[in-house]
């Protein structure tokens, strides 16, 4: 019979066992589950099973027409994986569309503020943040998808499927990282970053219950130091001053008696619970129609 001390060396070689047997399949799990998920992320095709009439405007004019938009569970436009070539755009998505972190060089600069690049393409931008970018004809690599400026708009549609915007001038596409609107002479670009609006949906929420305590001066401060995404517009008959984020898909509207009006575009993300309240008290709008399409219509319109 053995003794005491060799039962414990023998549940003590036991318990050894059992857990490099439960590491090992943690560890096959593990990799099966990855494998699993790579299968699945590189054979996932586009849903386009929630298709919904979509109000859309056309480039240049006040008219809409009626086309089919894919769109996710929630009702949002749905965004596609198209791969982004040129290497600009490839800078600006790993460093928040910020230009001088993207640290170009050999560009001029225009009376505007804009960084013009011979090759070919010009960031528009406000103060740091580049607000999008257009490539003409004279830029020569791929873009998006593999497509090129003065690519035939048929080729474009076929290559990457039903477009998410679409005008006689331009069809557009939501990807993951860029709204991309195509022409037959230069292609557009504008940013879809995934940006935290929790801090954001707060100061708005202060301003519009009383609760900030400075002037409204002191609150477009705020947001243009701590958002840079932001433009900022007065309007001097009606002393309205216009805080817009195309980006963020969202306007915000402070008349002179210390009102804020805010309405969020359809590809806004909300962060916070009360915001939602806000919306279904109708202290805040909503408008199911993108930003980014109505900035790129009042682009082309302004030419």
């Amino acid at each position: 019979m053995p003794s005491h001390k060799n039962e414990k060396e023998l549940r003590k070689h036991l318990r050894i066992i059992i857990l490099v047997v439960v590491g090992i399949i943690a560890f096959l799990v593990s990799i099966l589950t990855n494998i699993i998920g790579m299968k699945q992320a590189i054979n996932q095709e586009s849903d386009t099973s929630g298709m919904v009439g979509f109000s859309v405007r056309n480039s240049g004019t006040a008219s809409r027409e009626k086309k089919e938009t894919k769109v996710d569970s929630n009702g949002k436009i749905a965004e596609e994986d198209i791969l982004t070539n040129a290497v600009p755009l490839v800078k600006l998505n790993n460093n928040g569309w910020d230009r001088v972190k993207a640290a170009f060089s050999g560009f001029q600069v225009d009376e505007n503020g804009n960084t013009v690049f011979s090759d070919g393409y010009t960031l528009y931008c406000n103060g740091k943040y580049v607000n999008y970018v257009v490539f003409s004809s004279d830029y020569k690599g791929e873009v998006v998808g593999h497509l090129k400026v003065g690519t035939d708009l048929k080729t474009v549609e076929r290559t990457l499927g039903t477009p998410t915007f679409q005008s006689k001038d331009y069809l557009g596409y939501k990807t993951r990282e860029e709204y991309v609107f195509f022409y037959e002479d230069e292609i557009s670009v504008y940013p879809n970053g995934n940006i935290s609006n929790k801090k954001l949906e707060e100061l708005f929420e202060s301003y519009l219950n009383k609760t900030y305590e400075k002037e409204r001066t002191y609150f477009v401060v705020d947001i243009r130091e701590n958002y840079e995404d932001f433009t900022i517009e007065l309007d001097s008959k009606t002393n309205v001053i216009t805080l817009t984020s195309v980006t963020r898909q969202v306007i915000a509207k402070l008349d002179s008696l210390g009102n804020i009006e805010v309405e969020f575009y359809n590809g806004y993300k909300i962060a916070n619970d009360s915001t939602k309240e806000y919306i279904n008290q109708k202290l805040y709008v909503t408008n199911e129609e993108d930003l980014v399409e109505i900035a790129e219509n009042e682009r082309v319109s302004g030419k």
